[in-house]
């Protein structure tokens, strides 16, 4: 059998999106050359329901579930003669940190060239009547860094991006955001003062690796990292700082780094790490990169406080469902799949979750001991 599928709904509003022209030609195809053209949509198309554990697919039998089915192995014949690609010395920093951070996800983009349900960035040709939790993060990392003086200007920006709604109910949505953030705004305006924010390119050689990228959240000789996470949930976004920063200081560039949490209100003293000091960290984790870029990696940032609490002898499962259960939306495309073939309950999930652990913690709770003291 022969399938196509398509994006026929958007997950926003549950507005009706059309199939690529491809698609859509070959349906007019077959209309023309049946019996009954106006019946071929009703008998060839099959509306899924948003998730896969919608209680659609357990009322229809004639719905199949194609996320929960297992795929059929390839033939070997694919696998024989395939030209070994040439590893190369030059690694985007971009790669780098996604691969430590989210494995699965990059094994995904990067290996199979699969990226589930990313959206287009593009503005849309209907009005914007509420914002979603991306658009808000935006109005976020604006309003705290930016300055209370720049309100009107953030509001102006954002509403010809499209990512603002017009008149009263974008003043009303950036007024709700603002009063979230709290203190926290006034404290990196004391923090950072007059400086503006900008980015840095860097070029780090690791053994016989080059890592280039760019670099954000520089303000002046300062590095500042600001979460909008609840408390509690601040664990990714402090180990992306701690990558960056880490970067920072094995390119020999010398800032001063501070941590601002919206949820506690508060900003970490400053740190700092040698140069010499990051360049083994980056070693260290290099082998992790390897590894997320060979096979699915079972490791997410979300999984560490359950795990790390639960999984002794015996409750291993309920560690797993726990987590599975917590983790964060964003990261269930790219699990899902992995999650129902038993990727999360093989002998192999323990030893890579502990690998990544190892590598990644111990340095963090050494730089920052006081987050997970408190």
């Amino acid at each position: 059998k022969f399938y196509l599928s398509y994006v026929g709904q958007s997950t926003k509003d549950n507005t009706v999106l059309p199939p690529s022209s491809v698609v859509e030609e070959l349906l007019q195809y077959i209309a023309g050359k049946a019996i009954e053209p106006k019946e071929v949509e009703g008998k060839l198309l099959t509306r899924h329901p948003l998730h896969n554990y919608s209680r659609r697919y357990n009322a229809e039998e004639s719905l199949p579930n194609y996320l929960l089915q297992t795929a059929a192995a390839l033939p070997d014949i694919f696998l024989e003669d395939r030209p070994e690609i040439e590893e190369s010395a030059e690694i985007r920093y971009r790669d780098f940190s996604l691969s430590i951070t989210q494995p699965i996800k990059y094994y995904y983009n990067k290996q199979l060239l699969i990226y589930k349900n990313e959206e287009e960035e593009d503005i849309a040709d209907t009005e914007l009547f509420e914002t979603n939790g991306l658009q808000n993060w935006g109005l976020k990392k604006a309003l705290s860094v930016r300055g209370a003086e720049s309100i009107t200007a953030v509001e102006e920006e954002f509403k010809k991006q499209g990512r603002l709604p017009l008149r009263n109910m974008g003043k009303l949505v950036l007024e709700t955001v603002r009063e979230n953030l709290g203190i926290l705004p006034a404290k990196l305006q004391e923090l950072v003062g007059d400086e503006k924010e900008s980015s840095i390119d860097f070029s780090v050689q690791v053994s016989e690796k080059i890592i280039k990228g760019k670099i954000n959240n520089i303000f002046g000789e300062k590095y500042v990292a600001t979460c909008f996470s609840k408390q509690g949930r601040e664990l990714k976004t402090l180990i992306k700082s701690f990558l960056d920063y880490t970067m920072l200081c094995a390119a020999g560039l010398q800032y001063d780094y501070h941590f601002a949490s919206a949820a506690s209100g508060e900003i970490s003293d400053v740190k700092h790490l040698s140069k010499q000091a990051a360049l083994e960290i980056i070693q260290n984790l290099l082998p992790l990169y390897a590894l997320a870029g060979s096979r699915p990696v079972a490791f997410a940032v979300d999984f560490i406080s359950e795990l790390e609490e639960e999984c002794e002898l015996g409750k291993t499962d309920k560690a797993i469902s726990k987590s599975y259960g917590n983790i964060n939306r964003h990261y269930l495309p790219y699990i899902d799949e992995q999650y129902s073939e038993g990727l999360f309950t093989s002998p192999d999930y323990f030893a890579d979750f502990n690998l990544f652990y190892s590598k990644i913690i111990p340095p963090l709770r050494a730089f920052v001991p006081d987050f997970f003291e408190g």
